[in-house]
């Protein structure tokens, strides 16, 4: 398909959606890497960039098209996932009719896993990109900048002749340092706000950035669909964390899929922290079988006074379901050195997967209990398209209902047991009980409230207490 041409260097403006809870207190609102990193590869390409973090803001539809009607933009990109779906649906609808000339291109988890649907279901947007997004999303604008031919552009699906056609996406970026780093100036006023920010620490705004891309395991339910890990060089990171920390901001997350994969590298980063002296408080995440105690004391001395580990059960039965290739043992030593070393451990547990049972469940609160790590995020299952789970629930008859652009409700995977989506909740609401009424976590928050004098962090605490206390999951 051949475009016409039009004014050299296009006017694009890229959207962050909403979160599905503007109305409450979150645990943290981070700003959108993924679309800065596209911002900076366009920018470098000759196009001119504007980002909208409506996330951020608290913006809905409506009022997002308006500010794009102001920005007058050519190509509207917005990222799309499976539980923003309908909010992105109403967006592109709501640009749509306010830019009519205007390009819609979607791109991100849900658009790699199902590109024609996704198409097709959202029938405002013109394009959609597969896979990584700077390369295919820099040809598409120079093809529509030029006149060029956009059919032949990896991983791009268009519609031609009331049909969607999809090119296959083309192998990721071999050396990440070739991406220019991300263009956060141009969320400058966001930043300046203190808009960016996580619970534990008062300070605004926070920062995020990642050291690798990419990640080789093949957890059942996971959607990250790009295996190939490829890592940044030692320099190009430490370039990225100087000039944040030369901004005045001193809190950064590593959003790494996994910080510690490659034990060698993440040593080589926090080494060259350590050289800097940059004052730094830093989060990572790390599966529960990449530390050990000399990484963990070189962290604690690099600034990291967190690390997020996804341990997901406390049977390995589950485990072994979930194909995570770690074991509970790796999970018990994890939080137990993590914890010795000075450093918080924060751990993400994934209930009611298929094969789990009311007993499972309970080994898993009191495992969870006997561990007793700094924090513990509950969540019950939800089958991703694209991901091993959700095939198999779809094939078994198990999946219950589907992602749709018209319809906010989640699916769900029916279990044995379970009769309705509720019973799988009210696990939820059982484990969080059993875990967060206790003294010790009481105590704990009091404590990291007083100590940060952290408003939000006690808003948040008082929220969620609420929470468990009517019943609400």
């Amino acid at each position: 398909m051949v475009v016409r041409a039009m004014l050299a260097g296009m006017k694009v403006l890229l959207v962050n959606p909403c979160d599905l809870h503007l109305d409450e207190v979150r645990q943290k609102c981070y700003p959108p890497l993924n679309l800065m990193y596209l911002a900076a590869a366009l920018r470098e390409a000759g196009h001119r960039l504007a980002v909208l973090d409506a996330n951020a803001h608290g913006m809905q539809p409506a009022a997002i098209a308006e500010h794009a009607a102001g920005l007058e933009p050519q190509l509207v990109g917005i990222p799309l996932l499976s539980e923003t779906a309908c909010q992105v649906n109403h967006i592109a609808g709501a640009i749509g009719r306010r830019l009519p000339d205007a390009r819609i291109v979607l791109g991100g988890p849900t658009a790699t896993a199902q590109p024609a649907r996704s198409l097709q279901e959202i029938a405002a947007a013109d394009f959609l990109i597969a896979g990584e997004g700077e390369r295919p999303l820099t040809r598409l604008c120079n093809a529509l900048d030029r006149g060029g031919d956009v059919s032949r552009i990896a991983g791009l699906a268009w519609r031609r002749e009331g049909e969607v056609r999809v090119q296959a996406p083309a192998p990721p970026e071999k050396n990440p340092d070739r991406f220019p780093l991300p263009a956060r100036d141009l969320l400058a006023r966001e930043y300046s706000a203190g808009l960016y920010y996580t619970l534990l620490v008062r300070d605004r705004p926070t920062e995020t950035l990642t050291t690798t891309r990419g990640c080789p395991c093949r957890c059942a339910f996971c959607y990250n669909t790009i295996r190939r890990f490829r890592r940044r060089s030692v320099p190009s990171v430490m370039e990225e964390i100087v000039s944040i920390r030369d901004r005045g901001i001193r809190h950064i997350e590593f959003v790494d899929d996994s910080f510690t994969l490659d034990r060698d590298h993440a040593m080589a980063v926090l080494d060259a922290i350590i050289r800097e002296r940059l004052d730094l408080r830093l989060v990572i995440k790390s599966r529960s079988d990449s530390v050990d105690e000399a990484l963990l004391q070189t962290a604690r001395r690099a600034g990291v006074y967190q690390i997020s580990y996804g341990m997901e059960s406390g049977v390995q039965d589950m485990l072994d379901r979930m194909c995570k290739g770690i074991t509970v043992a790796d999970n018990e030593r994890a939080n137990r050195l993590t914890l010795a070393a000075g450093i918080r451990s924060h751990t993400s547990w994934l209930l009611c997967f298929p094969g789990e049972t009311p007993e499972t469940l309970q080994r898993t609160i009191e495992f969870i209990v006997r561990l007793r790590p700094s924090t513990a995020n509950f969540g019950v299952f939800r089958p991703y398209p694209g991901t091993e789970a959700y095939e198999t629930a779809r094939a078994e008859d198990t999946l219950v209902g589907d992602w749709s652009v018209h319809d906010e409700r989640f699916p769900w995977v029916r279990l044995p047991w379970a009769h309705s989506r509720a019973d799988l909740q009210r696990w939820l609401r059982r484990a969080q009980r059993r875990l967060y009424l206790r003294p010790h976590y009481a105590l704990q928050f009091a404590g990291d409230i007083l100590s940060e004098a952290n408003l939000t962090m006690a808003r948040y605490a008082w929220q969620e207490a609420l929470k468990l206390l009517r019943g609400v999951g």
